[in-house]
């Protein structure tokens, strides 16, 4: 049989609970909190349902740094793996960020957006120097 006890405790519990809950939870209703272009839901957490970054595994040709008004851009040329040596691509990424490239050489993986987040460029995440290994 359930005491009188057992139930105060019960609803003691619940309540204490729920107060953990309404304490710990940092919901918002404002998108205040989402960084993201594409947006984020009430909670302020992303959602989607494809990949936002693109890859590209290249060598580095050349590069340059230059001002369109008041923005400044890295524009960087590369030859992408698997390619003929006459083919290049041009991409450029929002800021300076040379010195994302520096000391790198040989073939590199660049992580970034997929989506042109500013006026004619793109957001550079990361650049990783592919290490050959020696064949065993």
């Amino acid at each position: 049989m359930i005491t009188l006890k057992a139930i105060s405790v019960g609803i003691i519990a619940a309540f204490l609970l729920g107060y953990v809950f309404l304490i710990t939870s940092h919901c918002s209703t404002t998108d205040k909190q989402c960084m993201l272009p594409e947006g984020c839901n009430s909670l302020g957490v992303v959602q989607y349902t494809e990949n936002p970054v693109q890859y590209l595994e290249a060598s580095i040709v050349g590069g340059t740094v230059h001002n369109e008004g008041k923005q400044e851009l890295t524009t960087i040329r590369f030859q992408p793996t698997g390619t003929y040596s006459l083919f290049t691509e041009d991409w450029t990424f929002c800021g300076n960020v040379a010195d994302m490239f520096d000391g790198k050489t040989g073939v590199v993986v660049l992580s970034f957006s997929k989506v042109q987040h500013h006026r004619d460029c793109y957001d550079l995440y990361s650049v990783h120097e592919v290490k050959e290994e020696p064949m065993k």
